[in-house]
């Protein structure tokens, strides 16, 4: 057992069986328990040895990782000193997420097998996670990433490629299944926003996105280069107590009540082209309003 201080983890019940067989790393068995998650992981590293010693070699690593329950909310470094405080304020705009993918298309290439039965991050939860994840030929992929929860199922894959160039191109396909509304607001703090909360709406929803795009060198989306196909359900909908509709029968609609709304299956069908999001005509059948809503939308709001 150890722990590392700069971090914060916590080792705990280490116990493998790993070889080395002349450059290459294999990996029979390990078993940890890490920050209070269990853990396993088998696979291998070809040429780790040359990696860890001779600038400029590659590793491929081919590894299975497999756990209980990730819970990341136990992984919390230990309180920064004034000097790491100082250092991590300078270089708060500095772009972590460019700086490590170069460092792994250089350094490295893998594909990973991911599993667990459960993870938990803040109130968000899920069970029955699995993923592949590969890095080769200078392409990230994220293959068949699957999830349940709250309530639904939850799908993605994604490719982003030419790693090394100064844009790369990013493809990226998801659904979600049947998930209760009132659960996804909650697992995701209301989306940090209290008009309307997990404890106002029902229902589920299920959705489909087809996207592609380019993102520049620091991985922010072009926005010129969007395309999208974006398909929504709601099922069994409802909005109970939101102040600010009910604040409307004030001025109209003052024989309706505003305190419950029902509404009927709600199905709708949106297309993104650059920063311009096309909305076929929505309509909304509830217990108070008819609504019929169409039109345009730019995230850049010049052609709204």
């Amino acid at each position: 057992d150890f722990d590392q201080l700069s971090t914060g983890y916590q080792f705990r019940e280490m116990n493998g069986d790993i070889t080395f067989r002349k450059p290459d790393l294999w990996i029979d068995s390990l078993d940890l328990i890490l920050n209070g998650n269990r853990m396993s992981m088998n696979g291998s590293a070809k040429y780790f040895i040359a990696f860890l010693f001779i600038p400029g070699v590659k590793a491929f690593a081919n590894l299975d990782l497999a756990a209980d329950t990730i819970d990341f909310n136990s992984f919390k470094a230990p309180p920064a000193s004034a000097q790491e405080k100082k250092e991590q304020t300078k270089k708060s705009g500095e772009a972590d997420i460019p700086d490590l993918i170069n460092w792994l298309t250089s350094k490295l290439e893998f594909d990973i097998s991911l599993s667990a039965q459960k993870i938990i991050l803040q109130k968000f939860s899920a069970t029955g996670i699995k993923a592949d994840v590969t890095l080769v030929n200078d392409e990230l992929q994220i293959k068949d990433a699957a999830m349940k929860t709250c309530g639904g199922e939850f799908l993605l894959n994604m490719h982003i490629g030419k790693l090394s160039a100064n844009q790369h191109p990013l493809s990226l396909k998801t659904s979600i299944k049947g998930v209760r509304m009132n659960d996804l607001m909650y697992s995701f703090n209301n989306f940090n926003q209290s008009t309307i909360t997990n404890k106002n709406i029902t229902g589920t929803v299920s959705t489909s996105v087809s996207f592609t795009a380019n993102i520049d060198k620091n991985y922010r989306i072009i926005g010129s280069s969007m395309n999208g196909d974006l398909r929504t359900k709601v099922k069994n909908g409802s909005l109970n107590n939101v102040d600010g509709l009910q604040k409307i029968s004030k001025y109209i609609f003052k024989n309706r009540d505003f305190s419950s709304i029902e509404f009927a299956d709600i199905n709708n069908h949106a297309k993104l082209k650059g920063t311009v999001l096309d909305i076929d005509t929505l309509n909304i059948f509830s217990s108070v309003i008819t609504l019929f809503i169409s039109g345009t939308y730019d995230f850049n709001k010049t052609n709204t």
